[in-house]
């Protein structure tokens, strides 16, 4: 955001991490003892973690067009300010740094024993295969060297 409220994004890594965010806070149950929301950043990923299980299952999440918010008024809140997509459109926005630039697909589990969801949105690239070390070929018998990739 820049000298107003309208937000400028820079990239889909940052609206997938600004959609988190909102998720992380519009899901989050607080009725839960204690409830904790917590946004972790590390070398090459961010975890976003809320209290609560997941209202519906990860498959359901996954395939998208459908949310249940456990805190629909703080979801209009945040759209109001400009934080959050209409109502089951996010978690493609959240898809969308993996599917487009080429990160790792993020991770998205329930934690039954803590009663907690959790989100792994990674910043960092899948390596190709040209990224794999190389082996060569050809030292042993004096041949013309070639590389392959393992």
């Amino acid at each position: 955001m820049k000298d107003s409220l309208q937000r400028i994004d820079e990239s889909k890594l940052h609206i997938a991490a600004r959609e988190a965010l909102a998720n992380t806070i519009i899901h989050a149950d607080y009725s839960e003892d204690p409830c904790n929301i917590l946004v972790i950043k590390k070398d090459d990923h961010v975890c976003y973690s809320n209290s609560g299980m997941l209202r519906m299952s990860v498959e359901e999440v996954l395939c998208g067009g459908r949310s249940l918010p456990r805190n629909a008024t703080v979801q209009k809140l945040l759209r109001f300010i400009g934080f959050g997509e209409s109502a089951g459109s996010g978690y493609d926005k959240i898809l969308a740094p993996s599917k487009v630039d080429g990160y790792k697909a993020p991770v998205l589990y329930e934690r039954e024993g803590i009663r907690a969801t959790e989100l792994m949105l990674w910043t960092v690239r899948e390596k190709k295969a040209l990224d794999k070390p190389l082996i060569e070929l050809g030292d042993s018998i004096n041949l013309p060297k070639i590389q392959l990739a393992v």
